[in-house]
């Protein structure tokens, strides 16, 4: 009778654990996934289903979009069997080194549900689909201190554009009482043919660690040195 019961109990057990074992997660988080890997991450590519390589480099940006994602609920998909489509791979480094490496449909060995939180802050990181080039001509400020100025550089790449556009969106108001005297006219012409204008400062020198754009309307932006150094080896990689 007691040989019985213990036989019972082993079963009972042992049911217990297999029931366990298949039991399956309904969200996930890249922190959960990827841990201590999500430290010191400076660096993101993004590679598009159609196969457009972008790159992320500015370290401030890269860290506070880690630093958000990372919480991020992903649905896990514990129906769907076999490979589907993806629209974005994403890979992160720290320095060099590949250290995290997801999509948005996989995790690990996760499959994820379509979520449009993921795929929205994927895209907040990409550049504007809208902005068709970005064309920068000397002022006459240039013409008078450079000591060989050129007559107009024209960015289409969809890496250069981003550069610029980040130059847009994180610059922080100069509230300084100065008058400005700006290197370069910027042009930005958009897909509908529409235009906006702006005034860069970025100067070819180690000494000034940030650069400067003024808006149609007289408006001061200080440019991050990070954004500002992308932008002289755009601007001054001849």
């Amino acid at each position: 009778m007691r040989y019985s019961f213990l036989v019972l109990l082993l079963i009972i057990i042992i049911s217990g654990c297999t029931s366990g074992s298949t039991a399956t997660l309904d969200n996930t988080t890249l922190e959960e996934q990827y841990g201590d890997l999500l430290d010191d991450i400076d660096y993101i590519t993004i590679r598009s289903g159609n196969g457009d390589l972008f790159e992320i480099k500015e370290t401030n940006i890269v860290k506070q979009w880690v630093q958000d994602v990372s919480t991020l609920p992903l649905p896990i998909d514990n129906e769907t069997e076999g490979a589907v489509g993806t629209l974005f791979v994403v890979k992160l480094y720290s320095g060099n080194e590949l250290k995290v490496n997801f999509s948005t449909d996989h995790v690990n060995d996760y499959l994820l549900k379509p979520n449009s939180d993921l795929v929205n802050a994927i895209k907040y990181l990409l550049p504007s689909t809208e902005i068709q080039s970005i064309t920068v001509t000397c002022t006459e400020v240039c013409h008078t201190f450079m000591n060989n100025p050129f007559p107009e550089l024209i960015f289409e790449d969809i890496n250069e554009i981003k550069v610029f556009e980040d130059a847009i969106s994180y610059g922080i108001i100069d509230t300084r009482e100065v008058e400005y005297a700006p290197l370069f006219n910027m042009n930005v012409t958009f897909n509908d043919e529409s235009q906006k204008e702006y005034k860069l400062h970025v100067a070819d020198d180690v000494n000034i660690k940030t650069g400067l754009l003024l808006s149609s309307g007289g408006q001061a932006y200080v440019i991050p040195e990070e954004i500002t150094n992308e932008l002289k080896l755009l601007i001054y990689k001849d």
